[in-house]
């Protein structure tokens, strides 16, 4: 019988690069990688606890209806679309990726602290408006850690950082619904969305204290699991 190229290549497959042992071992052989892979939990568990609670935060506060629901989220991700596809275009031309990264996180941080201490139903939209900005942060980001991987291991690092992403958009929702339950009888039932700028700007803080990006030889030169040629 002919043989099966897929069940080969299935055969081939190194399971044990998926393990998230593996990938944080492969992290911390970096200096950079590590503290990228630091922002990346804390910018994604801040940007989880908006997502996952934000609707149901302006229903609950404001009385928002399905259709100014759906504005919000228009607004917001419309102003993203902006972001990423005509706003990090421009910034590159004239700006690092690390400077772009620190703009975006510290935007974010505005507008999670909007999103905290509004009063006013139309504070939300300005604070979704923000997005125009923030936008930047994930190809920012993910350029940096392209920068920073050597050429062979560029796919385990940007596998490694989406498994760290994975775990802040895992627990992030969970959180942040307790926290607004405990918040959900006082003046400011917004407040815990204020810990989501407290994390984007430590993370801003970390990447500002950065050296400039590149290759770090270490990735290469320590890395566990990986053959040295």
């Amino acid at each position: 019988p002919e043989s099966n190229p897929f069940a080969d290549a299935a055969l081939a497959v190194n399971w044990e690069s998926g393990s998230p042992v593996k990938a944080l071992a492969f992290l911390r052989a970096s200096p950079k990688l590590w503290k990228l892979a630091a922002v990346t939990l804390l910018y994604y568990t801040s940007l989880w606890m908006m997502i996952s609670q934000c609707l149901l935060y302006a229903r609950t506060r404001f009385g928002f209806s399905s259709t100014e629901s759906g504005m919000f989220m228009l607004v917001f991700g419309g102003c993203m679309m902006l972001s990423e596809g005509v706003v990090i275009r421009v910034l590159v031309r004239w700006v690092h990726e690390q400077t772009i990264l620190v703009f975006g996180l510290v935007s974010f941080g505005w507008f999670t602290l909007v999103l905290a201490l509004s009063d006013r139903a139309w504070m939300l939209f300005a604070a979704a408006a923000l997005s125009l900005f923030h936008g930047v942060v994930q190809p920012a980001l993910m350029s940096l850690v392209s920068q920073t991987a050597p050429a062979e291991h560029q796919g385990q690092a940007l596998t490694a950082i989406y498994s760290v992403r994975a775990v802040a958009e895992g627990f992030a929702p969970v959180a942040t619904g307790v926290m607004l339950n405990m918040f959900a009888d006082t003046s400011t039932p917004g407040l815990p969305f204020a810990l989501g700028t407290v994390l984007t700007w430590a993370g801003a803080i970390a990447v500002a204290g950065m050296k400039s990006a590149g290759v770090d030889d270490q990735t290469h030169q320590s890395s566990p699991g990986v053959e040295q040629e």
